[in-house]
């Protein structure tokens, strides 16, 4: 928890650069609240260090999707709230999807939120999981008729065992 808080701290100066008692001090009561609440993540089962290697190599291109994907949602509520009328249709859907750690579960469930007009109200357990999307859309990218969503799909690819090369 100490080193996940110094590199919080550090990385939280690096992007205030503010220098004064009362911003490093907010600075590192925040580093230390986000340690302190993500210490959990040590515990997870299976272990985070259990994680193929090849996953920590797939984050970068994943994450440049994610973020692709936030912008062009964020376009589609904004269009939406501007436009007369609200022409929305929020809906609750359920899928199972079965990813092979823990991580790779939260991984989606946050991408899922982070998205916006859709929210994951619940992930259980068995792998079910209820989310909130604000148009049929937005429900239906998560659910096709066939397969899985894209987002499940990316999520799986950053998390599965690569084959051995041949």
């Amino acid at each position: 928890m100490i080193s996940a808080t110094l590199v919080l701290f550090i990385f939280w100066i690096i992007l205030s650069g503010k220098f004064d008692y009362f911003h490093l001090g907010l600075g590192f009561a925040s580093a230390l609240c986000v340690a302190y609440t993500g210490r959990r993540l040590a515990n997870v089962e299976p272990p985070i260090r259990d994680l193929h290697s090849l996953t920590w190599q797939r984050w970068p291109a994943f994450a440049l999707w994610l973020g692709k994907e936030i912008v062009v949602s964020a376009w589609g509520v904004a269009k939406i709230v501007l436009t007369p009328g609200l022409p929305i249709s929020p809906r609750l859907i359920k899928f199972h999807c079965d990813l092979d750690h823990t991580v790779a579960h939260l991984t989606l469930t946050n991408a899922i939120t982070l998205t916006p007009g859709t929210i994951t109200v619940d992930c259980d357990a068995k792998e079910e999981y209820v989310v909130h999307a604000i148009t049929k859309e937005a429900g239906d990218a998560l659910t096709p008729e066939t397969g899985e969503g894209e987002m499940q799909q990316r999520v799986r690819r950053v998390f599965e065992r690569q084959k051995a090369a041949k």
